[in-house]
């Protein structure tokens, strides 16, 4: 069977454990000085999600599969589903316990493109300061946040109050998004001459890295 890009986590990312990673948004501002000696800070285009994994050693029969995949996606713009593998779930439900089984979805989206509320949740089902999340728009781009407000609590009615998320929110995200919470999820690119094939050890290969940076368009 033909790979499927972007390839899903079941055919890639969730194939290997990690020995390290990471996951972080990247900072895309320029500053300049004025000649009275202010620093001005402005924002330059999008900020992105990046990272780097280091999969745990791998045994021979595994290795070629894992690296023919890694080589494909090194073609053209083919992308893959990346996750974090450390912490996939929320503070206040680490194993994911309650959250995969809920149907969250946004449940309003602010014009300021940094609030929004989920609706879809327990009542009492809390979202911590740091936490993260992914959800898909309608045209199919997969928007990865983090929670940087306190005190987010579902009422009674199961939506959480309006709350501040970094980055930006995309354009074209509506009301009745589905919302990942556990294992959420965007879509990455190896970025290019990034890939450390490794070295082989005894029956295991250890040292394979690669880096990835987050694909915003569908």
């Amino acid at each position: 069977m033909s790979l499927v890009f972007p390839l899903a986590i079941s055919e890639f990312t969730g194939m290997f454990k990690v020995g390290d990673m990471d996951i972080s948004l990247s900072e895309s501002r320029e500053s300049a000085e004025t000649t009275g000696g202010d620093l001005l800070f402005a924002d330059n285009g999008p900020r992105l999600w990046r990272g780097y994994y280091v999969p745990s050693r791998i045994v021979h029969r595994d290795y070629h599969d894992l690296k023919g995949r890694i080589e494909a996606l090194q073609i053209g713009n083919r992308a893959f589903l990346a996750y974090d593998h450390v912490t996939p779930g929320l503070k206040h439900d680490p194993d994911g316990e309650i959250s995969v089984t809920l149907s969250a979805k946004l449940g309003q989206v602010e014009n300021d493109g940094q609030s929004l509320r989920i609706k879809g949740l327990p009542q009492g089902f809390k979202l911590a300061f740091g936490d993260r999340f992914s959800f898909t728009t309608q045209a199919g781009a997969i928007a990865y946040h983090r929670v940087i407000s306190a005190g987010v609590e579902a009422d009674a009615t199961g939506s959480t109050p309006l709350f501040t998320v970094s980055p930006h929110i995309l354009p074209g995200a509506a009301v009745n998004d589905p919302v990942v919470l556990f294992r959420p999820y965007f879509k990455a690119r190896i970025v290019p001459q990034s890939v450390r094939p490794g070295k082989a050890k005894e029956l295991r290969v250890e040292g394979m890295r690669f880096e990835f940076v987050q694909q915003v368009k569908p």
